[in-house]
């Protein structure tokens, strides 16, 4: 493939493609260089076309707590209806559960 500026979502489709057909290519090799241009050519066009927003902070926290099998009312049952969340002896306002 033919290195340039990426500008439209052809060239982000056909640039995703040229990635996947060199993904194992050996370590040292002009793919590879090859590859890492793409790469950085379509993180730069998907980071500009298609941003992701940060997560809401609160949002962030209770997905990570459910990923882990955490429950604030498991951990501390006191804490059944209150907004806060118990770190070591300090209750923080913050989550609204």
């Amino acid at each position: 493939m033919e290195l340039h500026p990426l500008k439209t979502e052809q060239d982000d489709d056909a640039a995703l493609r040229a990635i996947e057909a060199l993904w194992s290519a050996p370590a040292g090799s002009p793919e590879t260089e090859q590859l890492e241009i793409l790469v950085t050519l379509v993180e730069a066009y998907e980071a500009t076309h298609h941003p992701i927003d940060p997560p809401d902070p609160i949002d962030a926290i209770t997905f990570r707590m459910e990923q882990a099998g955490l429950s604030l009312q498991r951990k501390f049952p006191q804490a059944k209806g209150a907004k806060c969340l118990f770190i070591a002896s300090c209750a923080f306002p913050l989550l609204d559960l």
